[in-house]
Protein backbone atom coordinates (compact mmCIF):
# COMPACT_ATOMS: atom_id res chain seq x y z
CA UNK A 1 0.00 0.00 0.00
CA UNK A 2 1.15 3.21 -0.89
CA UNK A 3 -0.04 4.37 2.86
CA UNK A 4 2.79 2.93 4.31
CA UNK A 5 5.63 4.83 1.82
CA UNK A 6 3.61 7.82 2.56
CA UNK A 7 4.39 7.47 6.45
CA UNK A 8 7.81 6.63 5.32
CA UNK A 9 8.77 9.54 3.30
CA UNK A 10 6.40 11.93 5.75
CA UNK A 11 8.72 10.83 8.72
CA UNK A 12 12.42 11.14 6.35
CA UNK A 13 11.05 14.64 5.78
CA UNK A 14 10.55 15.11 9.69
CA UNK A 15 13.95 14.03 10.19
CA UNK A 16 15.53 16.09 6.98
CA UNK A 17 13.95 19.15 8.72
CA UNK A 18 14.26 18.24 12.33
CA UNK A 19 18.33 17.05 12.24
CA UNK A 20 18.25 21.44 11.07
CA UNK A 21 16.04 22.36 14.23
CA UNK A 22 18.47 20.64 16.45
CA UNK A 23 22.01 21.19 14.34
CA UNK A 24 22.41 17.21 13.72
CA UNK A 25 24.68 16.98 10.93
CA UNK A 26 23.46 13.38 10.26
CA UNK A 27 21.72 12.55 6.82
CA UNK A 28 17.96 11.12 7.04
CA UNK A 29 18.08 7.33 6.59
CA UNK A 30 17.62 5.44 3.53
CA UNK A 31 16.11 1.85 4.92
CA UNK A 32 12.38 1.43 4.99
CA UNK A 33 11.95 0.48 8.92
CA UNK A 34 9.08 2.74 9.91
CA UNK A 35 9.58 1.61 13.84
CA UNK A 36 13.44 2.50 13.54
CA UNK A 37 12.32 6.05 11.39
CA UNK A 38 9.52 6.80 14.47
CA UNK A 39 12.57 6.14 16.87
CA UNK A 40 14.33 9.21 15.24
CA UNK A 41 11.60 11.20 14.67
CA UNK A 42 11.18 10.99 18.54
CA UNK A 43 14.42 11.81 19.25
CA UNK A 44 14.49 15.13 17.29
CA UNK A 45 11.05 15.77 19.11
CA UNK A 46 12.57 15.00 22.78
CA UNK A 47 15.73 16.76 21.43
CA UNK A 48 13.89 20.16 20.02
CA UNK A 49 11.53 22.36 22.31
CA UNK A 50 8.52 21.02 20.46
CA UNK A 51 5.62 20.44 22.47
CA UNK A 52 3.86 17.42 22.01
CA UNK A 53 1.06 15.05 23.54
CA UNK A 54 2.40 12.38 25.30
CA UNK A 55 -1.06 10.48 24.29
CA UNK A 56 -0.60 10.94 21.11
CA UNK A 57 2.46 9.85 20.78
CA UNK A 58 1.41 6.33 22.57
CA UNK A 59 -1.48 6.18 19.93
CA UNK A 60 1.36 6.72 17.06
CA UNK A 61 3.70 4.54 18.24
CA UNK A 62 1.01 1.81 18.65
CA UNK A 63 -0.28 2.52 15.13
CA UNK A 64 3.19 2.15 13.50
CA UNK A 65 4.11 -1.11 15.42
CA UNK A 66 0.77 -2.30 13.41
CA UNK A 67 1.67 -1.41 10.54
CA UNK A 68 5.32 -3.28 10.84
CA UNK A 69 4.10 -5.71 12.28
CA UNK A 70 1.86 -6.45 8.73
CA UNK A 71 4.94 -5.35 6.83
CA UNK A 72 8.10 -4.97 8.04
CA UNK A 73 9.86 -4.31 4.72
CA UNK A 74 7.07 -2.58 2.83
CA UNK A 75 6.45 -5.60 0.57
CA UNK A 76 3.74 -7.16 1.93
CA UNK A 77 0.49 -5.83 0.10
CA UNK A 78 2.84 -5.43 -3.51
CA UNK A 79 3.91 -9.42 -3.80
CA UNK A 80 1.24 -12.14 -2.51
CA UNK A 81 4.22 -14.32 -1.64
CA UNK A 82 7.65 -14.26 0.96
CA UNK A 83 11.07 -14.41 -0.76
CA UNK A 84 11.06 -17.43 1.31
CA UNK A 85 7.64 -19.01 -0.15
CA UNK A 86 5.16 -17.51 2.75
CA UNK A 87 2.05 -16.22 2.09
CA UNK A 88 2.61 -12.21 2.87
CA UNK A 89 -0.21 -11.44 3.81
CA UNK A 90 -1.14 -14.38 6.19
CA UNK A 91 -4.42 -14.82 8.36
CA UNK A 92 -5.57 -11.23 6.74
CA UNK A 93 -8.62 -12.03 5.37
CA UNK A 94 -10.61 -8.68 5.47
CA UNK A 95 -9.21 -4.87 5.97
CA UNK A 96 -12.01 -2.44 7.11
CA UNK A 97 -11.20 0.38 4.30
CA UNK A 98 -13.13 2.97 6.30
CA UNK A 99 -11.19 2.37 9.47
CA UNK A 100 -7.98 1.99 7.54
CA UNK A 101 -8.65 5.62 5.63
CA UNK A 102 -9.30 7.51 8.50
CA UNK A 103 -6.56 6.17 10.58
CA UNK A 104 -3.74 6.59 8.06
CA UNK A 105 -5.38 10.20 7.47
CA UNK A 106 -4.98 10.56 10.71
CA UNK A 107 -1.36 9.65 10.75
CA UNK A 108 -0.70 11.91 8.07
CA UNK A 109 -2.31 14.93 9.47
CA UNK A 110 0.12 14.50 12.47
CA UNK A 111 3.27 14.26 10.34
CA UNK A 112 2.28 17.11 8.27
CA UNK A 113 1.82 18.99 11.53
CA UNK A 114 5.05 18.04 12.91
CA UNK A 115 6.84 18.99 9.84
CA UNK A 116 4.72 22.41 9.81
CA UNK A 117 5.77 23.36 13.38
CA UNK A 118 9.69 22.51 12.36
CA UNK A 119 9.26 24.76 9.49
CA UNK A 120 8.28 27.19 11.56
CA UNK A 121 10.68 26.97 14.28
CA UNK A 122 13.48 26.59 11.19
CA UNK A 123 11.93 30.25 9.99
CA UNK A 124 11.66 31.67 13.65
CA UNK A 125 15.55 30.95 13.73
CA UNK A 126 16.26 32.61 10.80
CA UNK A 127 14.54 36.25 11.58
Amino acid sequence: LLVRQNFEHLMKDIIKTGNKLINNTNKYPTHHELIKLWDIVLKILNESEIEHNTNDIEIITSLINEFDKIDPRSTAFRYPEKINGEESLYGINHINLDTFYTTACKICDYFIGINSIIAGYLDANRS
